[in-house]
């Protein structure tokens, strides 16, 4: 797949967070990964879970003693599964599985020394889009990459635990602003997501 110039925006904005606060009392980096949760938010709609992963890259910039600014940049799989019972009795299965570029950009209060929350925007860039159909004999993949919008906005919370000095959990989640689809399904993305950061 060729490289298109709109992926190189979350990188740009993952830049930008550190170049323009150089100036800060601290700044860490690190490496973040961890499991996720994901499905569809509509008042039409009650789809289950996808179970993924998501990791990235992460700065972090002290302001204060309390204050942080956190910016990554991570992979995320996102979407929902669906299960339906026919009249014969068996179940048919859908799946969506989307995949997208994030960048999170989260204010964080340290309580102490280990425990913290943070809240702040998201953007998505999505890189594809599947719709998966199971059934007894029968097993479709298609793309539907041209039926979502290319950005998502949402706002994250969250918190964070650090199990040693350099290694935290956290458990946060996203819930989106915009309509996923292009067309009148009207749902939005909303997912869970538990972070296991280290900090260099």
């Amino acid at each position: 797949m060729k490289f298109k110039k709109h992926y190189l925006l979350p990188v740009l904005v993952f830049i930008s967070v550190f170049q323009t606060n150089s100036t800060a009392q601290d700044v860490k980096f690190g490496i973040v990964a961890g499991p996720s949760m994901s499905t569809f938010q509509s008042n039409f709609f009650d789809g289950n879970f996808r179970f993924g992963f998501h990791a990235g890259m992460m700065v972090e910039i002290g302001f204060t003693e309390n204050w942080n600014l956190r910016s990554e940049i991570i992979y995320s799989q996102q979407g929902m599964v669906y299960k339906d019972q026919d009249a014969s009795q068996s179940q048919t299965k859908y799946k969506n599985h989307n995949n997208y570029i994030d960048v999170p950009v989260l204010l964080e209060y340290v309580f102490n020394d280990r425990f913290s929350g943070y809240i702040g925007p998201g953007l998505g860039f999505l890189l594809k889009a599947t719709n998966i159909i199971k059934y007894p004999g029968i097993d479709e993949t298609t793309d539907v990459t041209d039926t979502y919008n290319r950005i998502d906005v949402g706002f994250y919370l969250g918190a964070e635990y650090y199990i040693w000095e350099k290694f935290s959990l956290g458990l946060r989640f996203y819930s989106g602003l915009m309509y996923v689809e292009t067309g009148a399904d009207r749902k939005k993305n909303f997912h869970f997501q538990i972070p296991l950061s280290y900090t260099f």
